[in-house]
């Protein structure tokens, strides 16, 4: 196998994970133009190509991202919320089935609307997945009505003083019409304090609550 030649490799690579590469080079790994990351067996964080960093700093995600995905964090303490039983379940599926699986999700901005496509390979030994994310849609979301209006908070703060923002597609909830969930680029910018996660029932459904209704894809 390719060895790596990143001066950090020894902070994003784990040696178990070059011991364990059968269907995959290295090198077709650090060479993806998409965020790539690895769990092993036991669903730790194991694996990070350049483009995941690539990715969090022009995001404005660095030094957080660094310091809080470390090789060997268990994926559950990695995500959070709603989502977190949901890809728990579906890794590890795919180390169990060994067959991979695709997935759907947004992950925008304030000003970009961000859709990507997760594909996750099981190695054939079982001791790791790969997931490669995929981007398949980068464009301006349309200005709003209101340009450089600030959010009316009242309207979004619940009894319990806090805001509800969906997991998915990063929408607030509105307090006095619960079901109501709105595109709130200034919380998408800058999440406030008491912010809250769950997931829109469209989201939920589409994303979600289907999953294994089809089987998981083969090529």
């Amino acid at each position: 196998m390719a060895t790596a030649s990143s001066d950090t490799a020894s902070t994003r690579i784990a040696p178990e994970f070059i011991a364990a590469l059968d269907k995959f080079e290295l090198s077709t790994l650090e060479n993806e133009p998409g965020a790539v990351y690895a769990l092993d067996r036991d669903l730790r964080l194991c694996y990070f190509n350049p483009a995941w960093f690539r990715f969090a700093r022009d995001n404005n995600g660095e030094p957080a991202i660094s310091a809080r995905f470390t090789l060997g964090t268990p994926l559950e303490a990695a995500i959070s919320g709603p989502l977190q039983p949901f890809y728990l379940d579906a890794y590890a599926q795919v180390l169990r089935d060994g067959t991979p699986w695709q997935h759907d999700y947004e992950c925008s901005s304030d000003t970009v609307l961000r859709r990507f496509n997760q594909r996750s390979y099981p190695l054939a030994n079982r001791a790791a997945v790969i997931v490669i994310n995929s981007l398949t849609v980068e464009q301006p979301h349309p200005a709003p009505d209101a340009a450089g209006a600030a959010p009316d908070e009242s309207l979004y703060r619940n009894s319990h003083g806090l805001l509800v923002q969906c997991s998915h597609c990063r929408r607030v909830e509105r307090a006095v019409q619960p079901g109501h969930w709105d595109w709130v680029p200034a919380w998408v910018a800058a999440q406030p304090p008491r912010t809250s996660h769950s997931l829109c029932q469209p989201c939920y459904d589409y994303y979600y609550r289907f999953r294994h209704a089809t089987p998981p894809a083969t090529s």
